[in-house]
């Protein structure tokens, strides 16, 4: 996870650690340690200031960037299993659990809120307004829930889901949801009618991770794939970022064409991230190291 204007990012592992970097030198600045067991999420604060990690010891904890300290400020417990993922607002930490809940911390107040899913939660990702919360689940359904009162509005099926942490996030209009698939397919659904609009065979293995990209001129979708190669795919269309009007659903159905291969890593790749407006990607990977690609 990086920071707004690129200067500095947070990576974390296995080795219950978060590492705090200087993007243009590569070097750590701080190590944060107090998790029991692996870090499975950092998300950053909208001052870049603190940083809140989600792990494997069923709990959120956050770290004050600019201190010297080395310990976390805050500790969030509540949980009953591992927390897989956490999103920001400016008062609120929002966080998915294997316990099956969504749970939401008002940090101004010392309120939490718990909306129990009955199925393990893998992942969450927050729609561009604000106003609701995309959650995976390990019955190989995505739920869209009501930020505000946790309401159920839409659930989205096709893919499956069932053994890894699989991504899922909404694209910038907040007009489609996208996911990966373990039999390596990658699914576009349509938000209001859960209707399946694109589904494309990606690879032969597991698409955990894919991250959206309008920076670029024709929108580039980036899949994280549990093999060693990192690849680009072009979703191109005669009106560049319109690609999610009705009117140009065939030009996303069949203007699909393979880009180019990124690169090889050695063993999987666990994460990636896209500048929001250069042509560049991050991405985090199982050999321990961070790579800033060009694209």
């Amino acid at each position: 996870m990086k920071v707004k204007d690129n200067s500095k990012l947070c990576s974390c592992g296995g080795d219950r650690q978060l590492f705090y970097w200087d993007v243009s030198t590569g070097r750590v600045i701080r190590k944060f340690r107090g998790h029991d067991s692996e870090v499975n999420a950092v998300k950053f604060n909208e001052y870049a200031s603190v940083v809140v990690s989600a792990g494997y010891d069923r709990s959120l904890r956050a770290w004050d960037c600019r201190s010297h300290s080395t310990e976390p400020i805050q500790i969030i417990d509540t949980f009953s299993d591992s927390v897989m993922s956490v999103c920001l607002t400016k008062s609120e930490i929002i966080a998915g659990s294997v316990d099956g809940t969504v749970r939401t911390f008002d940090i101004r107040i010392g309120r939490e809120l718990s909306d129990d899913l009955g199925q393990p939660v893998n992942c969450i990702s927050m729609s561009n307004d604000a106003n609701c919360i995309l959650a995976s689940c390990l019955d190989s359904t995505l739920r869209l829930l009501d930020r505000s009162t946790g309401e159920l509005l839409q659930e989205y099926k096709g893919h499956t889901c069932k053994s890894y942490k699989m991504d899922c996030c909404l694209t910038n209009t907040d007009a489609h949801v996208t996911s990966g698939s373990e039999d390596g397919f990658i699914f576009f659904w349509d938000l209001v009618d859960a209707s399946v609009v694109s589904s494309f065979r990606a690879h032969a293995s597991v698409v955990k991770y894919s991250s959206l990209s309008t920076a670029l001129p024709s929108i580039m979708l980036y899949l994280l794939l549990i093999l060693i190669h990192i690849y680009q795919w072009s979703l191109a269309s005669p009106e560049g970022f319109e690609f999610c009007k009705a009117s140009l659903i065939s030009d996303f159905l069949y203007g699909l064409h393979f880009s180019c291969k990124m690169g090889e890593l050695e063993g999987g790749v666990t994460s990636v991230s896209y500048h929001p407006k250069d042509d560049c990607m991050i991405t985090a990977s199982v050999d321990g190291t961070i790579r800033v690609w060009k694209t």
